[in-house]
């Protein structure tokens, strides 16, 4: 073994404890209290854009959050601490610039979600270009895993898939343990 492959290895290690990190102390910024980490989680990048409502009525400016394989957004309470709006794990983004030539999409972009899609948009060209390597980099990477693993090719977020695995499925009855009873010697 090489001291540099061992080196690579330690600052490999090392980003990935920063990043797990991160994720708790962003965690730690929401309220009320949310649970974003869990294993492969790990922060990707943050920052202000406006979210469009699903009929594009209307606009409002949230906190984001882009995580490794959902993004979580919530409004500024006060410097650093944030209401939680919502959780969104991450299927696919698009550019509806690229498919319309209208002007006030230019700066927009719309993450495909488990639950809803979110119809975004940046301050600028350069955040928007940011934002979408971004995700589209996380995207590739997150089919590349499901390719890999076997993932069923379903929409149904994380908690659902925990849930599942820990408790069966939601309406199912809790399982419990049987209770021993103690042996008895005559």
């Amino acid at each position: 073994v090489k001291c540099q492959d061992v080196a690579t290895h330690v600052n490999e290690f090392m980003h990935k404890k920063e990043a797990h990190a991160k994720v708790l102390t962003i965690q730690a910024s929401f309220y009320p209290s949310q649970f974003f980490a869990q294993a492969g989680r790990s922060f990707v990048r943050q920052g202000d854009l406006l979210k469009h409502t699903s009929d594009g009525s209307s606009t409002r400016r949230y906190h984001f959050f882009l995580f490794t394989d959902s993004i979580a957004y919530g409004q500024q309470i006060f410097k650093g601490y944030y209401k939680f709006h919502r959780l969104v794990s991450i299927f696919d983004v698009s550019d509806p610039s690229e498919v319309s030539n209208d002007e006030n999409r230019e700066l927009q972009f719309i993450i495909k979600g488990d639950e809803k899609d979110l119809r975004l948009e940046a301050e600028t060209e350069a955040l928007k270009t940011e934002w979408l390597t971004d995700i589209r980099g996380l995207v590739a990477k997150l089919e590349e895993n499901k390719e890999v693993v076997g993932f069923p090719n379903r929409r149904m977020s994380s908690f659902a898939q925990r849930f599942e695995q820990h408790n069966g499925r939601p309406g199912d009855k809790p399982k419990t343990k049987k209770k021993r009873r103690a042996s008895t010697w005559v």
